[in-house]
């Protein structure tokens, strides 16, 4: 093939969209009990989920697949065990370890890898596929996510969920205002950040502080 255009229709792709597809495994942080933050580390409860999974036949295609995202979260018992798996990978199974920050995983680990490193996406092209993802979505909030994103497609859709566009537009009006400061809206800042939960809301304001004042 020329490209990794899949067929939506096919049918490992639509096992793949909806997490059922018998021989890919996905090994993500668990959630806290709120079911809206994720855990900081990827637990070795996580990591002894793969070995077994690896040990079984293929039961669609002639491979077994396991994504673990993200790498760089593993902890010292969980990167061990995925240690264990890369230094003796099974026949016919592909682990892909998905990072942000490669420095983070154990040399022995990297040493043991292929590293591929995916480009950022130019802006207008993220914009372009956040509106054609979600028809609804203003233009200008499409463009502000992209620009947050830094070319990531994840990142634009994580910021999209914790109203990205909303803050960054919050922000833009609070420094078009300067040297005049609107208090008020000072205030509904500080509480839309500080609020329980909103570790996120936080750390992107500082992503949007540090693009517009730069």
């Amino acid at each position: 093939p020329d490209d990794l255009a899949v067929d939506p229709q096919a049918p490992a792709v639509r096992l793949v969209s909806a997490s059922s597809h018998p021989d890919l495994l996905v090994i993500e942080r668990p959630y806290l009990n709120d079911r809206n933050t994720e855990t900081v580390d990827l637990n070795i409860t996580q990591a002894r989920r793969i070995a077994p999974f690896l040990r079984m036949r293929p039961a669609e295609g002639a491979w077994r697949v396991v994504i673990v995202d993200s790498a760089d979260a593993l902890n010292a018992n969980s990167a061990n065990a995925i240690l264990k798996i890369v230094e003796e990978p099974p026949d016919r199974s592909v682990v892909l370890l998905l990072a942000e920050k490669p420095g983070a995983l154990l040399p022995t680990i990297r040493s043991r890898c292929r590293r591929l490193d995916l480009l950022a996406m130019d802006e207008v092209e993220l914009a372009q596929l956040l509106v054609a993802d979600e028809p609804g979505l203003p233009g200008q909030d499409a463009a502000a996510l992209a620009r947050l994103a830094s070319g990531c497609l994840g990142r634009a859709l994580m910021l999209q969920q914790i109203g990205g566009p909303a803050l960054d537009a919050a922000v833009a009006r609070l420094l078009d205002g300067l040297p005049h400061l609107d208090l008020v809206a000072v205030h509904d800042l500080a509480g839309a950040i500080a609020a329980k939960g909103a570790e996120d809301r936080f750390d992107l304001l500082a992503t949007i502080l540090d693009a517009r004042l730069g």
